[in-house]
């Protein structure tokens, strides 16, 4: 009588004759076992608002609360993305929560950009992202000078940053000068659907 030999099944096949193959496909290993990732945005730039004197953690460079001149027209929200305007608005913290859970070796990227800057005297514009209690890019920029983009793809998170941690954007600078915060993303293990 013949001998018959039973082959075990590889676990990841075996789930999937269980499971069907639509279970199967939706795995977020990928062949050789890493878990898929994706860039997604972890702001939402519509949910900004202005962080009041005792929650900014920039409050070193904030001015006496007479001399912050940041109206309506100074920041809004345009072509999805996040635009101050100095002239308008010349001291300016933001806040919201942030969208994802974050651990401080996530990858993160961002882009910023602004116009030629201009001012009346030599002046230095500072402008940072912070999560937390950690910053995540800060740039000083000497006025007056060139338009620039900044496309930064190396950042990470720095801290452990819950969903629902604050995320902060701050920006002040003097003279007539128009800035524009475009993304902040973070590469995440691919949603589940």
């Amino acid at each position: 009588m013949p001998v018959r030999r039973r082959h075990a099944l590889a676990p990841a096949l075996a789930l999937a004759l269980a499971c069907g193959d639509d279970d199967a496909a939706s795995s977020d290993a990928t062949s050789d076992g890493a878990v898929a990732r994706e860039w997604r945005t972890v702001l939402d730039h519509a949910a900004w608002r202005i962080a009041e004197a005792a929650e900014d953690p920039f409050a070193d460079h904030r001015p006496p609360e007479d001399e912050i001149d940041c109206g309506v027209a100074g920041w809004l929200v345009e072509s999805g993305a996040l635009e101050v305007d100095t002239l308008r608005c010349n001291y300016l913290t933001l806040v919201q929560p942030v969208l994802e859970d974050l651990t401080p070796e996530t990858p993160m990227r961002l882009e910023f950009r602004h116009f030629d800057l201009i001012a009346p005297a030599p002046a230095t514009a500072h402008v940072a992202v912070q999560l937390g209690d950690a910053i995540i890019w800060e740039r000083e920029i000497q006025i007056p000078g060139p338009a620039m983009v900044f496309s930064e793809d190396a950042l990470t998170a720095g801290v452990m940053a819950p969903a629902g941690t604050p995320l902060y954007f701050h920006l002040h600078n003097h003279g007539q000068n128009t800035y524009t915060f475009a993304s902040l993303e973070a590469e995440l293990p691919v949603a589940s659907p």
